[in-house]
């Protein structure tokens, strides 16, 4: 009966060691299930964070790619103006060359004029009465064509005037013009 004894206290021992490794396992099978729970959900939300930060990479890249179309378009545009300026300014600066050269010339005839109608006077004191009648034409003629003359510089300093104004006017938005390029082009060597 001892033998019988012994083998129901090892069968009853061996029975309390199978139940405490079976609850152990079961256990630490729910922690593993808890365990695998958590890792899916951290996957599915770190998947879920990559496809967002995806969406948000092409959302921000098709933006700054239009900017950049945007900022290369106004560059574009302003480089036209500002060579339609340039133009511009070389034109009115050739006019306004070719006005001195007008008025250069207009003042040396002027002088000429003058000249002549002093020694034309100094002839009319020294010559007789018909010389005098010529010399009253002539008089007559070159003052008429004195004041032609004087006309003709009046109109050239006004034109003159008004060049010079107008080329002041399309320096400065030249001016305008080339810094707001350069911003341009600035902001669009930092989108690049």
């Amino acid at each position: 009966m001892y033998g019988n004894d012994i083998l129901k206290r090892d069968i009853a021992m061996l029975k309390q060691e199978l139940y405490t490794i079976k609850n152990d396992s079961l256990r630490k099978e729910k922690e593993y299930i808890q365990e695998i729970k958590s890792i899916t959900e951290m996957n599915a939300n770190f998947e879920k964070s990559v496809r967002l930060n995806d969406e948000m990479t092409a959302k921000t890249t098709a933006q700054y790619s239009q900017q950049l179309n945007e900022l290369k378009a106004e560059n574009t545009r302003l480089t036209s103006k500002l060579e339609k300026e340039k133009h511009k300014k070389e034109r009115l600066e050739a006019e306004v060359e070719s006005l001195h050269s007008s008025l250069a010339n207009a003042i040396h005839e002027y002088n000429e004029i003058l000249e002549r109608k002093d020694l034309e006077l100094v002839l009319w004191r020294a010559d007789d009465v018909s010389g005098h009648e010529k010399m009253d034409s002539s008089i007559s003629q070159l003052t008429d064509t004195n004041e032609l003359l004087t006309k003709q510089l009046s109109k050239a300093r006004v034109k003159f005037s008004t060049l010079k104004g107008k080329l002041h006017e399309t320096r400065d938005v030249l001016r305008e013009k080339t810094l707001a390029l350069e911003s341009v082009q600035m902001d669009l060597k930092q989108a690049q």
